[in-house]
């Protein structure tokens, strides 16, 4: 007997043949009967134009197994990772579906779906990649309780993202996280947090205020560079670092001669902790700060300013627990 192995069907359902690095897959052609949606089932489904096709995968969805053409995905119970770059530049991606199967997304794995605007991520989840969602069209976000990383680049320019939840076992907030996120206007950052990556929130141009909790020790450099619209920062009363690297791979992403809060044109003041030991670049002319407030004393003032090289760019007055020190009204 011989088979056809690139045409079969199987009591009349018609069979496609996917290969996916040394397997063969084959998938199922269906039409959606009008008006059902199906619902989340053992078989993977995914839409091309008005086609609908089931396509069986257990364990980890990889590159490759869902064609570039497809618009909607609903995945599989048999899912348990979504894997790296699974997705990446299906541009006309809009929907997908994600069952409480999943346990982790991986590296890239929506990387530039540029329309994709409806996804949820179940509680399932403990691990978002990096790069994972770059680009996407989403609106609003809830990050699993569970999930301790928010990795570097993870909703880089979501331009359309405007509400992120961020549970209380997350511990840091990587490189780039929220880098270019234009319609995000606030954020909450729970006590959990101690480290705030470089340029974490990197041109979020409607950001208008920003909390930072008391778990905080460390903000990387360009963190809030181009936020401007932002008019009120609260820093951790247990801040140590501001502005150095913090999680940027490489040194020229933080030597360009910018700092921490440069192109934030709506923030005329802000208070230093006492716990602050590094402050790195100072203040450049491209801000806007006039007031800097220190919970200190003189004396531990000059230690500090001394000791991080700080200028004066822009400063009009500075306030210490013990009196004011620098005045250039």
């Amino acid at each position: 007997m011989i088979f056809d192995f690139d045409n079969l069907s199987i009591n009349g359902e018609d069979l496609i043949k996917l290969s996916v690095g040394d397997y063969i897959i084959w998938e199922k052609k269906q039409h959606t009967p009008t008006g059902d949606t199906p619902t989340v089932g053992d078989d993977t489904i995914y839409w091309i134009d008005d086609e609908m096709y089931t396509v069986s995968i257990i364990g980890t969805l990889d590159k490759g197994i869902i064609p570039k053409e497809v618009t909607k995905v609903i995945i599989g119970k048999t899912v348990t990772d979504i894997g790296y770059y699974a997705f990446e530049y299906n541009t006309s991606l809009s929907s997908v579906t994600i069952p409480s199967s999943v346990r982790s997304i991986e590296n890239g794995a929506f990387f530039a779906c540029t329309e994709l605007s409806d996804v949820a991520i179940p509680y399932s989840v403990k691990n978002i990649g990096k790069n994972a969602f770059v680009g996407c069209k989403i609106t609003n976000i809830t990050i699993p309780q569970g999930v301790t990383k928010i990795e570097e680049g993870v909703f880089h320019s979501c331009e359309n993202l405007s509400s992120v939840t961020i549970p209380d076992s997350v511990t840091s907030i990587g490189w780039m996280a929220f880098d270019s996120c234009t319609k995000l206007t606030s954020v909450t950052i729970p006590n959990s947090v101690v480290s705030i990556g470089t340029a974490a929130f990197r041109s979020c141009t409607n950001l208008t205020k920003m909390i930072i909790p008391d778990s905080v020790t460390i903000v990387g450099n360009e963190a809030f560079l181009g936020c401007a619209e932002l008019s009120s920062i609260t820093l951790s009363n247990n801040l140590i670092e501001f502005g150095n690297n913090v999680g940027a791979p490489e040194p020229d992403e933080i030597d360009r001669g910018y700092t921490i809060l440069d192109g934030c044109f709506k923030l005329t003041e802000i208070t230093f902790p006492k716990s602050l030991q590094v402050f790195n670049g100072g203040f450049s002319t491209n801000t806007s700060i006039e007031t800097l407030r220190y919970n200190g004393s003189k004396a531990e003032w000059e230690e500090l300013k001394t000791a991080n090289n700080f200028t004066y760019n822009g400063i009009s007055v500075i306030y210490c627990t013990d009196g004011e020190i620098y005045n250039n009204l």
